[in-house]
């Protein structure tokens, strides 16, 4: 089984950094990715939800969440309709 190079822990959020090969042009390259992932018990039973990032989308997903940290500090999480990157609005 494949492992993590390396994990980080907070509560139930934890993330790895993983070291993946891939074939580019015929050679292999070696590359890293992230997972993130949220754990919560249902019951009896663990349930957990993983989202894999590039490193390239790390600073992105972390500029999306502190927007949101911002909105819900700020507004006390009252909804609004924002405008996102693509021109709709949510």
């Amino acid at each position: 089984m494949v492992k993590p190079i390396q994990k980080f822990q907070a509560g139930n959020i934890d993330a790895a950094i993983w070291q993946n090969e891939v074939e580019m042009d015929g050679k292999k390259v070696s590359t890293k990715s992230v997972s993130l992932r949220k754990s919560w018990k249902s019951g009896n039973e663990w349930k957990d939800s993983v989202l894999h990032l590039r490193p390239t989308e790390i600073q992105k997903a972390i500029v999306v969440l502190q927007e949101v940290q911002r909105e819900l500090v700020m507004n006390n999480g009252h909804d609004k309709t924002v405008e996102v990157d693509d021109g709709t609005y949510q």
